[in-house]
């Protein structure tokens, strides 16, 4: 058996080229919703989904966030 050291930086990557190679990521990009929350490894997702979409994800995901409260649920919610 082989074994093998990568970076984390590295991890990140191999766990976003594959989940957006998904078959379901790939479904729902094409007929639903993907909805990416913020986080290291989400960033890496978002870059690879790009790539997918032949959009440029040179220089990083920007991504702008409102919070707001809602008073009904008491449920933070974010739109993007």
């Amino acid at each position: 058996m082989n074994q093998f050291v990568i970076t984390p930086a590295a991890g990140k990557r191999l766990i976003a080229r594959a989940t957006a190679a998904h078959p379901a990521v790939q479904t729902a990009l094409k007929s639903g919703t993907v909805v990416i929350v913020a986080g290291t490894t989400n960033g890496y997702v978002a870059e690879e989904i790009l790539k997918h979409l032949g959009q440029s994800a040179s220089g990083g995901v920007k991504t702008v966030h409102s919070w707001r409260n809602d008073n009904r649920t008491g449920v933070n919610a974010t739109t993007a």
